[in-house]
């Protein structure tokens, strides 16, 4: 999780209307039972340590009424050799909130139907926001909806700026039978307990992906970066530019079709707005990944394709396995 979180309001760039489809999202059928927060049995120092570092961040904070909180779930996947990722999850939620739109991603298959002209190459430049889902800050009037976790003795986040009482071992742990401390202190039905929820946005929210997506797309509309007859939907007609751009979450890509001759030389239209993407990153405080950036390359990834600029071909990386390995035996 980055050191500092959700710096940028979801609403900001957004329509109202969507912004309040997000804050109190209609029920797709009456009646929906609330699920109980219960958790099974087991000692809380692996959650303490990490929800103090998100309170530190900002990716956490205590929900305003506890007693309108729902659970929603949380796991994690392997980000890269040193990290995992932590994925906040609402899957129940999603089948019984009602859509506030459509994501409409771009979907890379579809750039087969380019026709390259003759002694012309593609061009490939792209920007990663570096912790998408964690810069977004959500609205506080979802909070409730995204509380993961037992709930945590207030005093775990006393003196937080302290790191070094993040690793302190908790003496509770947690009953889910009583939805409360099982802990040896006579004393501990007394203390003070709040919920934990994620201020971020939860990949495993769609309606806040689509807001995430909204965001971006909007922004980069603003900027020039995105411009109309260019941009790769799946609700729109294949472009016939010879640039093609569009955003995948926090994944900004562009294409452009130049002659072979051309293609490493710094200028055209498309360095012009992959130096608009830069400075629009820099004048809205977002973090960009240098890691996975690629400025004018002719072999790279988009939008999980490898693409080949040279050859013209699209296709599966050859160093990536999407198959699960039970499936080869």
């Amino acid at each position: 999780m980055p050191a500092v979180a959700c710096t940028i309001p979801v609403e900001r760039w957004q329509p109202p209307d969507l912004v309040a489809g997000l804050a109190r999202p209609q029920k797709k059928v009456s009646g929906v039972p609330v699920r109980p927060i219960g958790f099974m049995d087991f000692s809380m120092k692996p959650w303490r340590t990490p929800v103090r570092r998100m309170f530190r961040s900002g990716l956490s904070a205590e929900v305003p009424n506890d007693d309108d909180a729902t659970p929603a779930g949380a796991f994690a996947l392997r980000k890269d050799e040193e990290k995992d990722r932590l994925i906040g999850d609402r899957r129940p939620d999603n089948w019984y909130e009602v859509q506030i739109g459509y994501p409409d991603l771009p979907y890379a298959p579809r750039l087969q139907r380019i026709l390259l002209k003759k002694r012309h190459g593609l061009s490939l430049r792209s920007r990663n926001a570096k912790d998408y889902y964690y810069i977004l800050r959500t609205l506080k009037a979802r909070l409730a909806a995204q509380v993961f976790g037992p709930r945590i003795p207030l005093s775990w986040l006393d003196d937080l700026q302290n790191a070094e009482l993040d690793e302190i071992e908790p003496r509770e742990r947690w009953d889910s039978s009583r939805l409360k401390c099982a802990g040896p202190s006579s004393s501990c039905p007394k203390v003070k307990r709040i919920s934990v929820a994620m201020t971020g946005i939860m990949m495993g929210d769609t309606n806040a992906v689509k807001a995430g997506q909204a965001l971006h797309r909007s922004m980069l509309r603003a900027y020039h970066v995105l411009q109309e007859g260019t941009e790769l939907l799946p609700s729109m007609p294949f472009p016939q530019s010879d640039l093609i751009s569009n955003v995948l979450i926090g994944h900004w890509a562009l294409i452009a079709q130049v002659l072979l001759c051309d293609i490493k030389l710094r200028t055209g239209a498309d360095w012009s707005r992959a130096d608009r993407f830069d400075g629009m990153y820099n004048a809205e405080g977002f973090p960009m990944s240098e890691k996975k950036a690629q400025r004018g390359v002719v072999t790279g990834d988009l939008w999980g394709a490898w693409l080949q600029g040279i050859k013209g071909t699209l296709g599966v990386h050859s160093g990536s396995r999407y198959a699960p390995h039970l499936s080869e035996r």
